[in-house]
């Protein structure tokens, strides 16, 4: 998607948001809906709220129900472009810099604020650092943020496609035992949508086993190897190739 276009889409997210807001009665356009999944009252966030909502509407878009994912960020999620990347890095780079040295802490405060906090670190870091050793900069932040949240029930007051991307550093740490816990709770996470919905969804926890075989295997994700200056074995290597082959590479 150019940029030029992505534009368009995020205008198009924005006034979406707007009309949510109105009918809310929400002076912030991208202030959550009250009541959100039950919930007699939303939680305050602290102040940056504006910040923090603004990255969740840049990377989920203009959504309703629990249950609802715009395909747009889906797609976006999974095909990734130079022109994608450099939007991110102009729009969210001074903020993932000032979440990986920490000065975003108020943000833990409330669930949406560590959900935000958890984009800029186990996702926009992926993005703006591409290649390098930098995607990685923010994964073990974005892992003890995720314990917590989940430790307080944070995840409980979200909807479900957003608990699904608070859960994603345990996919993406390395330790497997860690990566085992990531594919229970999707598991749980995958029963829960189909109980509530037959609309399709992201296939999260497919993609949480892929990455706990790959630990099981390798002990690490080999797809890494050249950005951490990590020397693949023999086994990684024919790995690598064959997933280059069968273009399936990506920032895991």
């Amino acid at each position: 998607m150019s940029q030029q276009k992505r534009q368009r889409e995020l205008r198009k997210t924005e006034k979406a948001a707007l009309k949510r807001a109105k009918r809310h009665g929400l002076d912030d356009p991208l202030a959550p809906p009250k009541g959100l999944l039950g919930n007699e009252a939303q939680e305050l966030e602290p102040p940056g709220t504006g910040k923090s909502e603004a990255v969740l509407a840049f990377w989920f878009g203009a959504l309703e129900g629990p249950l609802d994912v715009d395909t747009r960020e889906s797609a976006m999620w999974r095909v990734a472009g130079e022109d994608s990347d450099a939007e991110i890095l102009e729009r969210f780079g001074d903020l993932v810099e000032a979440a990986l040295e920490g000065n975003l802490d108020l943000w833990r405060e409330s669930a949406r604020g560590s959900l935000a906090l958890v984009i800029l670190l186990d996702q926009l870091t992926r993005r703006i650092g591409r290649g390098t050793a930098a995607a990685f900069a923010g994964d073990s932040a974005a892992l003890e943020l995720c314990r917590a949240a989940l430790e307080r029930g944070d995840d409980r007051k979200l909807r479900l496609i957003e608990r699904a991307f608070l859960a994603m550093p345990l996919i993406h740490s390395e330790d497997a035992e860690t990566a085992q816990g990531g594919v229970e709770l999707f598991l749980h996470l995958s029963q829960e949508i189909a109980g509530a919905s037959e609309s399709p969804f992201p296939g999260f926890y497919r993609r949480a086993m892929e990455h706990a075989q790959i630990l099981r295997r390798f002990g690490r994700y080999p797809q890494r190897n050249v950005a951490l200056n990590r020397e693949s074995t023999p086994e990684e290597r024919e790995y690598l190739t064959a997933k280059e082959a069968s273009k399936t590479s990506s920032v895991s």
